[in-house]
């Protein structure tokens, strides 16, 4: 997730879903200037994550694990950039 706010609501942040003391891969506020920040993020590895089971999920303090009832599904297609609105249509109408 990256969120971005000016310094008079809050921060900008890249944030990741982890351990508290981890998930922020960047987190700025404030100055004079405009500036451009710059974080990576691993997607495929949280893909390759959240494609994993519930329970194989809980063994791996990698990531927070998905909801029990995660489609992972959702996951292989994202990776593989064949997630598209039908699928989703799909997955939850």
């Amino acid at each position: 997730m990256i969120q971005v706010n000016t310094s008079d609501y809050g921060d900008g942040r890249i944030t990741q879903p982890t351990k508290t003391e981890k998930k922020d891969i960047l987190r700025t506020k404030g100055g004079a200037n405009a500036a451009v920040l710059v974080g990576k993020i691993e997607i495929a590895k949280l893909r390759e994550f959240q494609a994993k089971t519930y329970e194989l999920q809980k063994d791996d303090s990698t990531y927070k694990p998905t909801p029990p009832n995660f489609n992972s599904r959702i996951a292989y297609q994202k990776s593989a950039g064949q997630l598209s609105a039908d699928t989703i249509k799909e997955l939850f109408i």
